[in-house]
Parts: C-alpha cells; structure tokens; sequence
C-alpha cells in the first residue's frame, strides 16, 4: 500500500499502474461509466452530509441522500471491481445517514 501511495504522490495524473494496484482495473480493462457512478455516489454523500449539519439546507441535503442513495444501489448492480464496492457501500451508509438527518431537520419538501 505504501508504494502505491508513493506512485500517487509522484505522479500528477493517474496512470494505469496505480489504478491496477488500487484494484480499480483488475481484469485489465476500462471502466469508465462504473467509476464515474461511483464517485457521484460519494460527491451526492458528502453533500448530504454537510447539509446536514444546517437546518436551512434540509431540503436539498435530503434530495442529494435520497438520489445518492437510489445511484449507489444501481452502481452496486452494476460495479465492476471489489474497489469499486468498497467506495460504494460506504457512500450508500453516508447518503443514508444524510438523508435521515435531513429529513428529521424537516424533509424533502
């Protein structure tokens, strides 16, 4: 693991040695739109997080929970790599958590 992050700290861009090491391409091949999922997952997580900590923001905090966790569903269907479901899953619980919170400071509407 340490080497890896080595490689990423030389390097400015991400090549494919170390997206092979991080597990992302394990057969080899591309996989471009899983990867892109994925990170919205997280991106639509995170959002509902820190909505969460502001009563104001309820309502879109809780839409961000409720899309992020309807695509972390779908890109779990659909992940093509173990790291790729690894970041899934936790964003999934990040966008559950959120969405909860949001709706408890007062809903999607």
């Amino acid at each position: 693991m340490a080497h890896v992050l080595r490689r990423l700290l030389r390097r400015p861009r991400i090549s494919r040695e170390v997206l092979e090491d991080l597990g992302f391409r394990g057969d080899g091949r591309r996989h471009p739109r899983e990867n892109a999922l994925t990170a919205s997952t997280i991106v639509l997580a995170v959002v509902a997080l820190v909505c969460a900590t502001n009563q104001t923001l309820h309502i879109p905090g809780s839409w961000a929970g409720l899309a992020g966790m309807v695509l972390g569903f779908s890109t779990q269907l659909i992940s093509a790599s173990t790291a790729q479901r690894m970041l899934i899953v936790p964003a999934l619980g990040a966008s559950f958590v959120g969405l909860y919170l949001n709706m408890f400071n007062g809903g999607l509407w």
